[in-house]
């Protein structure tokens, strides 16, 4: 007898248990469709995945066809609204919801005190593999302390040296892909044809001189076999860093090591030595600072920064100074720590290299496809001054290279507007999720008609109830293709002035 009330109890309860989940996501289905919302309904959390592209297409259970990553307003235009609520079977209880209008951007961007962060997603917990940074802080006190040192960073001196370090990229690329001097004085060149792992080459070695001091070849050498505890040169480790950025921050370090993958073990090698080489670099630079501060700085002089790592801690000694003029003490957690620091190197690393190389070849894409703004683009750099990239470049008759200085770039509008479009058609992020910490509303609107046709559609104004603990998903790649926002917004450049239109916008 206790056997069979044991063996029910066994195959009874995982049956209750399914039922009361399966009751549960029927009532909210029920009550989305009641209220008349449009709606996806899927078994598990798609959307806001940093691995959605991997997903198999399962009818029902992963409907990827309905999210149209590759047409990203079409869902919206298919639902004639720009909000769509979304189901998952996962998570029966709750509801997120979907918007399609930049507007809803604006709005929760004045409204950070209730749309926080969802720091618990892997998204977050991955940027915060080398130390918390800024990107994975929760907005208030703990943002502020990140951005007060960080902002400081950016500064006029540190961006000029990242454009000449730009520079001399170019000219590598040229080079190594004998376009120059090969076509120098000819009307033909050399095709560039991988112009993406070509990108990927030059803002690595924009970024590895600008950031760390350090060049990085343009085919780097055979690959450095570990011997004891050795680190892993410099260049090389952000090679491996750059090329290996889903297991660095997915995999604990120690099952990297430990791993029977050669390239696991490379990688997790790799993670250790940039830790030690940015630490190094961190007290080589406490320590100059050190022997400099009887030193009497003169007002309004700019600083010359060799790399990102000097900046960040020469911040955080301003931040420390400032902090002790004010009180007369250094109160604790005052700036950043020395892992904060590690933490926001990476971020600017896994977040600055492949999104500056995508916009580029974007860029480069896009001006293939419209020539006649190649030829506006062209003209305007003609117009500026430009400068000999080389004063030996213009021996036996070659044409020499020529650049454009840094103070040219607030006279380049079109190129600026270029970038900026380029970023509007093929938007980087492709989604934010915000969680509201508090009930609020949220405003979004439908239209009757063809969205194809916006002059035409009548649309209606409406508001929706987000109660405390929702989810609120951003599709900022539907925003930049959304017609009600952009007249034509498949067309490229269509706008004569677009520099002023992006202005507007």
């Amino acid at each position: 007898m206790a056997y069979h009330i044991l063996l029910i109890g066994a195959i009874g309860l995982p049956f209750l248990i399914l039922l009361r989940w399966l009751l549960t996501y029927t009532r909210t289905v029920l009550k989305v469709r009641r209220n008349g919302h449009p709606a996806i309904h899927s078994g598990i959390m798609i959307f806001e995945s940093v691995v959605r592209s991997w997903y198999p297409r399962i009818p029902l259970l992963v409907p990827m066809e309905k999210f149209t990553l590759k047409d990203p307003f079409k869902k919206f235009a298919d639902a004639r609204s720009d909000m769509i609520v979304i189901t998952e079977a996962s998570s029966p209880n709750g509801i997120a919801y979907l918007f399609g209008s930049p507007k809803i951007f604006r709005e929760i961007g004045r409204n950070g005190d209730i749309f926080l962060k969802p720091l618990e997603k892997i998204r977050y917990r991955m940027l915060n593999t080398f130390g918390l940074q800024l990107a994975s802080t929760q907005n208030g006190t703990q943002h502020e302390r990140h951005k007060r040192v960080v902002k400081a960073v950016f500064n006029n001196e540190l961006m000029e040296n990242g454009w000449q370090n730009m520079r001399n990229m170019w000219r590598s690329l040229l080079r190594e892909e004998g376009v120059y001097p090969a076509a120098a004085n000819s009307e033909t060149a050399p095709i560039v044809r991988d112009m993406k792992s070509t990108m990927l080459k030059v803002t690595l070695g924009a970024i590895g001189a600008s950031w760390f001091d350090i060049d990085i070849p343009w085919d780097p050498a055979k690959e450095t076999q570990r011997q004891n505890d050795e680190l892993m040169p410099f260049a090389e480790t952000l090679k491996v860093v750059w090329d290996s950025p889903f297991v660095q921050t997915v995999l604990p370090l120690w099952f990297m090591e430990w791993s029977p993958s050669s390239y696991l073990r490379r990688a997790g090698w790799a993670q250790r030595s940039l830790v030690a080489h940015i630490k190094n670099a961190q007290a080589e630079t406490r320590r100059r600072i050190e022997d400099m501060k009887d030193t009497t700085e003169v007002q309004g002089r700019s600083r010359k920064y060799r790399n990102l790592i000097d900046a960040l801690v020469d911040s955080q000694n301003d931040v420390e100074k400032a902090e002790k003029a004010e009180r007369g003490y250094l109160a604790p957690n005052v700036g950043l720590s020395d892992k904060e620091v590690q933490g926001n190197i990476f971020s600017f690393m896994v977040t600055g290299h492949e999104t500056s190389s995508h916009t580029l070849t974007w860029v480069l894409s896009l001006l293939a496809k419209n020539t006649d703004w190649q030829e506006k683009l062209y003209e305007e750099v003609r117009k500026v001054n430009t400068l000999p990239l080389d004063e030996t470049e213009g021996m036996d008759g070659v044409k020499p290279l020529k650049y454009l200085g840094f103070e040219e770039m607030s006279n380049l509008p079109l190129i600026l507007a270029a970038t900026v479009e380029t970023l509007r058609m093929r938007d980087l992020a492709m989604q934010m999720t915000r969680v509201a910490s508090r009930n609020t509303t949220l405003s979004y609107t439908t239209w009757d008609g063809d969205s194809s046709n916006p002059a035409e559609a009548k649309v209606q104004q409406h508001t929706i109830s987000i109660p405390a603990g929702t989810r609120v998903h951003l599709d900022t790649a539907a925003f930049g293709v959304n017609p009600f926002k952009w007249e034509d917004p498949e067309i490229c450049w269509k706008y004569q002035g677009f520099p002023s239109h992006h202005d507007q916008s």
